[in-house]
């Protein structure tokens, strides 16, 4: 027994690690299988939003209206004055934005609100974004299948997958908005509230009403945590030492905060090319970052 025992353990541990590959493959696999179903949903919906746009030229077309390129009203010779664009003072939420919106200003700022035990604000501020990119994006596609005489639900029926909105949204709640939550912010009960009865909504159903109304809900919370973070963590942020690193390796840009998509609360002014724009832009950005946030968990 103990030959047997002694020639045999080999190949038991040659099993039970191809085993456990086995099992680390299959995972591999759900992945892969969970983003082509969600890639291929994504690339329904916009096949519908192309119709709804051909729709809505041809029937311009019909009734005369369609506006040709390079047409443009004679508006006089007052309206084309020169304006000279005088550089905007740099206010503590200006620079915040500027930080924000920089990916080494980003890193040391968390880096920083980390050591001040209040690392949560910049990521959901974050988060915000990625809520607030998602939904308006779903909003112009329904605005576009409406003006085309379409059902919008046809965006939400299958074999689409549910809209992405819904899962950051998800995010938000469980992660920043539940007391006793990972990573819970401090924002006003009324937007608490607010925030939980539009997850609940948007769990039932998924329309140009409850997307908006969750998306009034998570800019208002964003602007809070933004203007706490402006008025407060921000000061203490100049005086320290990741500061001054972050700011000899990268000179402030004041310049970069002029026409920006977000206004001086912090607030991200969503997409403009709807789905259509999202797939060629941002989700091969946004699977780049779910990479890099995977390498790093690992």
């Amino acid at each position: 027994q103990i030959q047997i025992q002694h020639h045999t353990k080999p190949l038991a541990e040659t099993v039970q690690a191809l085993s456990k590959s086995h099992r680390v493959l299959m995972q591999k696999i759900s992945d892969l299988e969970s983003k082509v179903k969600d890639l291929s949903g994504r690339l329904h919906r916009s096949q519908v939003v192309r119709k709804a746009i051909r729709v809505q030229k041809a029937m311009r077309a019909r009734q005369g209206r369609l506006d040709h390129d390079g047409k443009k009203k004679d508006s006089g010779p007052s309206a084309r004055r020169n304006v000279t664009k005088l550089p905007k003072k740099l206010t503590s939420k200006r620079e915040l934005r500027l930080i924000l919106r920089d990916p080494q200003g980003f890193t040391a700022f968390h880096k920083f609100c980390v050591k001040q035990t209040c690392g949560e604000n910049p990521v959901f501020w974050k988060k915000c974004n990625d809520f607030i990119d998602e939904c308006t994006c779903t909003l112009e596609d329904i605005a576009q299948l409406e003006q085309a005489g379409m059902d919008p639900s046809e965006l939400f029926a299958p074999p689409n997958t549910p809209d992405p909105s819904l899962q950051v949204a998800k995010t938000i709640f469980f992660d920043f908005i539940v007391a006793g939550s990972p990573n819970e912010v401090s924002v006003s009960k009324v937007l608490v509230t607010r925030i939980t009865k539009g997850v609940h909504k948007l769990l039932r159903i998924q329309n140009k009403s409850t997307l908006s109304e969750m998306l009034r809900s998570v800019k208002d919370a964003q602007t809070e945590i933004f203007a706490l973070m402006a008025n407060y963590t921000l000061r203490l942020f100049h005086d320290s030492e990741i500061y001054a690193e972050y700011r000899a390796t990268t000179p402030l840009q004041i310049g970069d905060g002029g026409d920006s998509k977000e206004n001086d609360d912090g607030e991200s002014g969503g997409g403009a090319a709807g789905l259509i724009g999202m797939l060629t832009s941002r989700l091969p950005t946004a699977m780049m970052m779910k990479g890099y946030s995977n390498n790093a968990s690992s």
